[in-house]
């Protein structure tokens, strides 16, 4: 993959290393215990929770969780046609975005378990108990499944945009796109060049050459994040398998397929669909990973038709 062997070495892979070697010694379930529990405020900075609106009981809620690499910032296209409709929650992962990042574990944020808790916390900790209108990119599609698994009435309808539960082949019942030795490479690529990474990435997410005002957008993201937090989230987004997690999802979803997609291919979702009760499958004539940002129109009616917010 693009020559990795020739590319140079980051300072940052010493220390990776070393904290990759604790989180597997660890093991991912064994999550710290000896933090205090933060505080409803503590939750809101470390996230970075941003509310258009006052949340009240008898106003719809839409809660967006943005994908690997990226930020809340990336919803702003989507944001403005539910103002007035709904009250609207953005936070970052911690690790992510203008996260804490004093609060990253290695070891909790090492599977998708982690990530699930901050959708948890941010939703507690402004008092939603239930009536979630959910809209999730990429693997944050897999995380509020596992949310809507583990607090059901929390979780209204998910919207899920570009979901993959799985981005290995498992041949013949299950193509997702890659084969296990090429997600390899792709961290590989990332340990020892994470400019380089970033650069390569971004285009093939974006559908679009770097050049791209979207490409370039996603590029600068990739590169703004922290290289040993990112190897850590990209670790636990492209080798997470929760297909089996499907048929207990209890709650109604809209599934959001790019039309032509380099890292969730048609076959995905068609998958997802066959195997989430009370779903429905809709493919947006787009090309790339990000229809909210490069095609918000579409995500939005889509959106709209869904919930009945026209």
């Amino acid at each position: 993959m693009l020559a990795i062997n020739q590319l140079f070495l980051t300072p940052n892979r010493a220390r990776l290393h070393a904290i990759l070697r604790t989180v597997q010694a660890s093991g991912v379930q064994n999550l710290r215990t000896d933090r205090p529990e933060r505080t409803t405020v503590e939750i809101r900075k470390r996230n970075n929770v941003h509310v258009i609106d006052a949340i009240r009981p008898d106003v719809p809620v839409l809660v967006y969780a943005h994908g690997f690499g990226c930020s809340q910032h990336m919803w702003r296209h989507i944001t403005p046609a539910f103002e007035g409709k709904c009250h609207q929650v953005l936070f970052d992962y911690v690790g992510c975005g203008q996260s804490d990042l004093a609060a990253f574990d290695p070891v909790k944020y090492a599977s998708l378990k982690g990530y699930v808790q901050d959708l948890l916390d941010v939703c507690d900790a402004l008092g939603i108990e239930r009536g979630v209108h959910f809209v999730g990119h990429s693997v944050s599609a897999s995380i509020g499944l596992l949310a809507s698994i583990e607090r059901p009435m929390l979780f209204d309808r998910l919207i899920l945009v570009g979901p993959s539960p799985c981005y290995i082949n498992h041949a013949p019942d299950y193509l997702g796109g890659f084969e296990r030795q090429d997600l390899e490479g792709l961290l590989d690529l990332m340990d020892q060049n994470f400019m380089g990474w970033s650069s390569y990435l971004a285009p093939i997410v974006a559908g679009a050459p770097q050049a791209d005002s979207l490409g370039g957008e996603l590029s600068e993201s990739f590169c703004s994040t922290d290289p040993t937090m990112a190897r850590i989230f990209a670790q636990a987004t492209f080798f997470a398998d929760t297909r089996e997690e499907l048929s207990r999802v209890t709650r109604p979803s809209l599934i959001l397929q790019h039309g032509n997609d380099a890292l969730a291919p048609h076959s995905v979702g068609e998958y997802m669909h066959k195997k989430l009760r009370d779903s429905t499958l809709e493919v947006l004539d787009v090309t790339g990973h990000c229809a909210h940002m490069s095609h918000p129109h579409l995500v939005t009616a889509a959106m709209q038709r869904y919930l009945s917010l026209a």
